[in-house]
């Protein structure tokens, strides 16, 4: 397969609008590709939690992912879920047993040959009550969020500023002075500005950003930027964009910054910051440019 075709698949799986990121993204089990959008994206989110390097906020999170996958009549997910199960203390490993046999009677194989490997742990279990997550699913939003958010930074704003050279300390007090009439708080979009330029007015990626907001020729057309190159225009052009993701993701700071690195696409397709290592880096890099995330909105 050539690299051209490789690149264009990676685009059409990833959804991605905006922003393109070429950066390689988790590899997910091919047993998900063939579940409906919905199902995969739960799958999705449930492998992230459980192979993330951040511990969940509950044990149980990565279990209720899956078990959303279950809930709609998913067998890898009630195998997903039912593994995860297995790995919590207390009464919702009970649970396990349950998803198991929900997959193995859907002819999924991995589950049956987890229930013969296990069957002496569930000697005396009985699966006649569904787990509470398959009658009254949860809200997962605000759990998912908290996760999500990055701890409240410590940054010396003017200290970086004093080490820019004068050009750029000039672009910087051009970003502050358009900040300030923005409905965002000034921190925000100078880390913005910070992460993708370092202030510089002629930056251009490989990608073909442009600018000290660093904005594709598509984004610059959209939030009527004609010279990308003249920082006036592009930071005004890349406040506007900030400000739509801002009332698109109803003021989630962490869903804007990552909208502006990968695309809104794909934020709303995996419902959160997305499992590319280059998105999930650039914003925790912008609220450490930020002298505290409750503090980036107005």
């Amino acid at each position: 397969m050539s690299i051209m075709v490789f690149r264009f698949w990676i685009c059409m799986v990833c959804g991605l609008v905006g922003h393109i990121v070429y950066a390689n993204p988790v590899v997910f089990p091919v047993a998900f590709l063939h579940e409906a959008p919905q199902v995969r994206a739960a799958l999705e989110r449930g492998y992230l939690v459980a192979n993330s390097d951040i511990p969940p906020e509950t044990p149980e999170l990565a279990y209720l992912e899956f078990c959303e996958a279950a809930r709609m009549g998913s067998a890898e997910g009630h195998f997903r879920a039912g593994q995860s199960a297995m790995l919590i203390k207390g009464a919702e490993s009970r649970s396990a047993l349950f998803h198991l046999q929900v997959a193995d009677s859907f002819g999924h194989q991995q589950a049956h040959q987890l229930i013969l490997q296990h069957v002496d742990n569930w000697s005396g279990y009985t699966t006649n009550t569904p787990p509470p997550c398959l009658v009254e699913p949860l809200d997962l939003t605000a759990v998912r969020a908290k996760r999500s958010s990055p701890s409240p930074p410590v940054f010396d704003l003017e200290r970086y500023a004093s080490r820019l050279p004068h050009d750029r300390q000039a672009v910087l007090k051009m970003v502050n002075k358009l900040a300030s009439n923005s409905i965002l708080g000034v921190d925000f979009i100078m880390a913005i500005a910070a992460v993708e330029s370092n202030f510089n007015p002629l930056a251009r990626s490989p990608k073909n950003a442009m600018g000290v907001m660093q904005l594709i020729p598509a984004t610059a057309s959209r939030f009527g930027v004609v010279d990308p190159y003249d920082p006036l225009q592009n930071i005004a052009g890349g406040i506007k964009y900030l400000e739509w993701l801002h009332k698109r993701f109803k003021g989630d700071l962490v869903l804007v910054a990552a909208a502006y690195n990968s695309g809104e696409g794909s934020v709303d397709r995996y419902k959160g910051v997305p499992p590319f290592k280059e998105t999930q880096l650039y914003v925790q890099k912008v609220f450490r440019y930020t002298r505290s995330a409750s503090g980036a909105q107005k």
